[in-house]
This record gives structure tokens, sequence and C-alpha cells, in this order.
């Protein structure tokens, strides 16, 4: 029983991993979409 618990153990690291991942993706594609609108706003 302590694989499974081994196993459950590294997939909530792995879940924590793409969840923090995952959002400084989203922070950093928010950015650059902000900046994108920000220079077509400009040129109007």
């Amino acid at each position: 029983n302590l694989e499974q618990e081994v196993k459950i153990a590294g997939n909530k690291d792995r879940i924590g991993f793409i969840f923090k991942w995952g959002k400084w993706m989203l922070a950093c594609f928010g950015t650059l979409v902000v900046a994108i609108m920000l220079k077509l706003f400009e040129v109007y």
C-alpha cells in the first residue's frame, strides 16, 4: 500500500507543479495580450 501512497503524493506534486506553471503562463500571456491591445489602440 506504500506504493499507492507514493503514487498519490507524486500525482499531487505534479498537479501542483502544472497549476503553478499554468498560472505563470497565464500571467505572461495576459501581459502580452494587454501589450498588443495597447499598441493597437495607439494606432487608432
